[in-house]
This record gives C-alpha cells, sequence and structure tokens, in this order.
C-alpha cells in the first residue's frame, strides 16, 4: 500500500490467540529481532509511509533508517494508549545512541 511501511502488528488475530500462543508469537518475535540487531549483514529499513507500533519496532532493530519525505507517522501505540513499553526496547533503542 503507498504510504505504509508496514501496520504493525496483528492486534485482532493475536487477540483471538490462547496464551500459549501468544508467548510463542512473541518469543519467535523478539528472536526475529535479535536475530537481525546480531547479523553480520547489514539492516535497513526503507521506511516509505506510516511506521506505527511493529513497524517502529522493527526499524529500531535494524542499522540503519532511511525515511521517505512526507507527513508520516512513526511510534509506539503504547505511549499513546498509556502502556508500559518493553524494557528490551530502551536496550535497542540505546544502540541508536550518536556518539
Amino acid at each position: 500500500m503507498d504510504g505504509i511501511f508496514t501496520a504493525g502488528l496483528d492486534v485482532k488475530t493475536l487477540l483471538t490467540l490462547s496464551r500459549d500462543e501468544i508467548d510463542i508469537f512473541f518469543k519467535a518475535f523478539w528472536g526475529l529481532m535479535a536475530k537481525i540487531s546480531k547479523s553480520p549483514i547489514p539492516f535497513a529499513a526503507a521506511m516509505t509511509g506510516h511506521s506505527p507500533a511493529g513497524g517502529t519496532v522493527l526499524s529500531i532493530f535494524c542499522d540503519y533508517r532511511i525515511a521517505a519525505k512526507g507527513d508520516y507517522k512513526i511510534g509506539m501505540n503504547e505511549v499513546f494508549l498509556g502502556l508500559p513499553v518493553p524494557m528490551i526496547l530502551y536496550k535497542a533503542l540505546s544502540r541508536l545512541r550518536r556518539e
């Protein structure tokens, strides 16, 4: 879709899963993010539009982020909803700090 890098995680589908299935999903999701961040091959997020929630997370774990010009939104839905941001994201964000 034009103007969307990713719509994030499919919350409607996640709500249909059992607690065990949700645990399996998030272990796989965070495992993938760890593999991306530790890969010897650089990863780049070519952000061509809106990037809420899961798209923001994906871009944080990439080595490079390139964003298209436009009135696009990026961010964590948790912040707007008053929910806690997972601690792993704070650690991941520290990788982005410029020396």
